[in-house]
């Protein structure tokens, strides 16, 4: 029904409720996505830092700084500065974003994390530009368990798209990852099956991640040495699954994650 062919009182009450309702949707499809316009940072999220670190927003991006010798390991000590953030209860979710390295120390790498509260069992997808780009993922499983990493190396250019699929759990679970180098419009490269880089998931490992034991997010490493500090600047995280916070159509903008944003 177009407004036109109303009366003008019921016009203006229906034309209100549907940018009311236009307006509603709009926000709960950007609320899935974190800009980092400005801050603060929004609630949902824990900056996790026991052994230093900061982050800061700047020109639309949140830059996280890491000093040396300090990595996402399964022990407490010389954890490396995490962002995190409760993941969608969905058995299949997917959670991407965009960095750009501004301050690059030896043996720094940034990128996406799942890891279970209890630091037990982690996930990396990450990457280093610096001496030659390399995207990198790593896994561990149980405190006492091995760690496992595969690599594939690409062109040394700062920034890069990183994308992870969590698909399945327990014995059932097989994540995916994909990456791209060249721009916003550009498809993504597999990074796990044939016609991409050729990335296998190492034997032996049963990741045991189980919602509301776990966070997925973004992390910085930092370079080898207690006196360097690496800093990596992100422009954005996006899960398509991930619950949209409430929104308040009268101040949509303080709600949501970051600041809305048309697509």
């Amino acid at each position: 029904m177009r407004c036109s062919s109303l009366s003008r009182v019921a016009r203006g009450a229906v034309c209100a409720s549907v940018v009311l309702i236009s307006t509603h949707v709009h926000a709960q499809r950007e609320a899935l996505t974190d800009f980092f316009d400005r801050g603060p940072l929004h609630p949902a999220w824990t900056f996790r830092a026991p052994h230093g670190g900061r982050y800061e927003f700047r020109n639309g991006w949140v830059h996280i700084t890491a000093p040396g010798d300090r990595f996402v390991n399964p022990h407490e000590d010389y954890i490396a500065p995490m962002l995190l953030i409760e993941p969608p209860a969905d058995e299949a979710f997917s959670f991407e974003t965009r960095l750009d390295w501004i301050v690059h120390e030896t043996g720094g790498y940034a990128g996406l994390v799942a890891i279970r509260k209890d630091l037990s069992t982690r996930m990396l997808l990450q990457y280093r530009s610096r001496p030659w780009g390399m995207a990198q993922l790593e896994w561990w499983d149980g405190l006492d368990g091995e760690g496992c990493c595969v690599a594939a190396v690409l062109s040394d250019r700062e920034d890069i798209w990183l994308r992870a699929e969590m698909i399945g759990r327990g014995a059932a679970f097989f994540p995916k990852f994909s990456y791209k180098q060249g721009g916003e419009d550009d498809p993504w490269t597999s990074a796990t099956n044939p016609g991409g880089r050729a990335w296998f998931l190492p034997n032996g490992i049963t990741p045991r991640f189980v919602p509301g034991e776990y966070w997925i997010g973004l992390f910085v490493e930092g370079g080898l040495g207690p006196d360097s500090e690496t800093q990596v600047a992100f422009d954005y995280f996006h899960s398509p699954e991930l619950r949209p916070l409430s929104v308040d159509l009268a101040g949509a903008s303080a709600l949501v994650w970051a600041s809305l944003k048309a697509p």
